[in-house]
């Protein structure tokens, strides 16, 4: 009875923050703009007479869709709005090149006329920078921008916002732009402003909008709780079963030591050739090629360990239908926590460059998923908590040290390795709810697969 009640709670919270969050949504258009290729975009249009226009420009391995937030900000503010996808994010149907994305941006800049504002992050902040060498550019926005040349840049209309703890190399460029206007927020990160109330409205002010207008804090509060309500809705949904099999998995430290033996062999073998080059994800290739490798060095060993020791009988239940449990929750999480709750923060849709990577990459997933079910995840409790949190960090860490020592051609991974890190986090204790209801390592491996392998597809950028 508890948990019907849960799940109808759940449901209420999710359909109240969603009909909460739509009720502030400002009116938005989207379409292509006829560049070449063609950029999607989003139009979000004020309520009042237009302030001015501008152009959002998202960073790397992001999406118009992570920059919502912030657009809506400036529509609530009485801006005119286009955000825009760079070619090989998001549902742009483009590779991805430096020189093929300076070109968008300097193409939408053509066809959008009377830009007023240009607002870039990190990489967006560093092609319009780019740009700014070799063309005026109407006031700028640059929030945490890379390092990039600026011999002929005017900054006397630029405002740069970066946050104590940014990316150091960012903080080190920032002052060179002598004669910009330079905030470095305090209790701010990489991509703080795009989501934080308070620096979004100082923004807006120094744009010359309507800053009492902005609305963020009610979004990002309304969003979260959408989140929340779907996971916690899901979770009801499955509920867990007592552990029927006694399993003989890896202690902490076996398990640590086990995902260092198997990634040496692994970054070692990656220095000459990435196997799964041929997927075309920007450096993040890379990441699943030591994903794939390090689980097919460690699924063999880990089923001999798993049948050590007794074992009680368990129950008579067919397979299939647990698999089938495994895939419907699957489905569930990429549809209600992805696509309905988390695509107001993150781009979860797959255009037609993408459709055939979603089951390499489950299928590329699936061998190390499956040693974390049978020898780490052996019954519930803090111990196996902590056991999948330092095992993702280190893997986490491992492909640090293989980009930073072999494979230095892949140095994007450093920045976004902290992020990768606490998705898997995220996965693993998502996958306890699906392990504890199906009581079946494959049919919990086979979840997990297909979580990463929809949202790897749908974030990574493609080349």
């Amino acid at each position: 009875m508890l948990r019907v009640w849960t799940a109808f709670a759940a449901a209420v919270i999710l359909l109240l923050s969603w009909a909460r969050a739509s009720s502030l949504e400002p009116h938005r258009e989207r379409g292509l703009l006829a560049t070449n290729p063609p950029t999607p975009y989003d139009r979000f249009i004020p309520d009042v007479s237009p302030r001015g226009r501008v152009l959002v420009i998202h960073g790397l391995a992001a999406s118009r869709a992570f920059m919502q937030v912030f657009s809506a900000a400036l529509a609530d503010a009485g801006f005119d709005v286009y955000s825009i996808d760079l070619p090989g994010h998001g549902d742009s149907i483009a590779g991805f090149s430096a020189t093929r994305a300076r070109s968008v941006v300097a193409q939408a800049l053509d066809q959008l006329g009377a830009v007023d504002v240009a607002v870039g992050h990190s990489l967006g902040a560093g092609l319009l920078l780019d740009l700014a060498n070799e063309r005026s550019l109407p006031r700028t926005v640059l929030l945490s921008p890379p390092p990039t040349p600026t011999g002929n840049v005017d900054v006397s209309r630029m405002l740069v916002v970066t946050g104590v703890w940014d990316i150091p190399a960012i903080n080190a460029f920032v002052p060179r732009l002598e004669g910009a206007e330079w905030w470095e927020l305090p209790w701010a990160a990489h991509s703080s402003a795009v989501f934080n109330a308070g620096q979004t409205r100082d923004i807006v002010r120094w744009m010359g909008g309507d800053f009492h207008a902005v609305r963020t804090a009610s979004r990002v509060l309304w969003y979260a709780l959408m989140l929340l309500a779907a996971a916690g809705l899901g979770a009801s949904l499955l509920p867990a079963r007592p552990w029927t099999r006694a399993q003989t998995g890896l202690g902490m430290a076996e398990a640590c030591a086990w995902m260092v033996l198997a990634g040496i062999p692994t970054l070692a073998f990656l220095h000459f050739v990435v196997v799964l080059k041929w997927l075309h994800l920007f450096a993040t290739d890379y990441l699943l090629s030591v994903f794939f490798l390090t689980g097919t060095l460690l699924s063999p060993a880990a089923m001999i360990r798993r049948h050590q020791g007794p074992a009680t009988p368990a129950a008579s239940v067919d397979r299939r239908q647990e698999h089938l449990i495994a895939i419907l929750a699957a489905i569930y999480v990429i549809g209600a926590v992805g696509l309905f709750a988390g695509s107001h923060f993150m781009h979860f849709t797959l255009t037609d460059g993408r459709w055939w990577r979603f089951p390499v990459i489950a299928a590329a997933s699936f061998p190390l998923f499956y040693f974390d079910e049978i020898a780490l995840r052996t019954g519930p409790g803090w111990r196996v908590a902590a056991t999948g949190v330092l095992t993702k960090s280190l893997m986490g860490a491992a492909i640090v040290t293989g980009v930073l020592i072999l494979n230095r051609q892949q140095a994007f991974l450093v920045l976004i390795a902290h992020l990768v890190v606490l998705f898997w986090i995220a996965l693993w204790f998502l996958t306890e709810i699906v392990r504890r209801h199906t009581q079946n390592p494959v049919a919990a491996a086979l979840f997990a697969a297909l979580a990463q392998g929809w949202v790897f597809a749908a974030w990574f950028v493609t080349t």
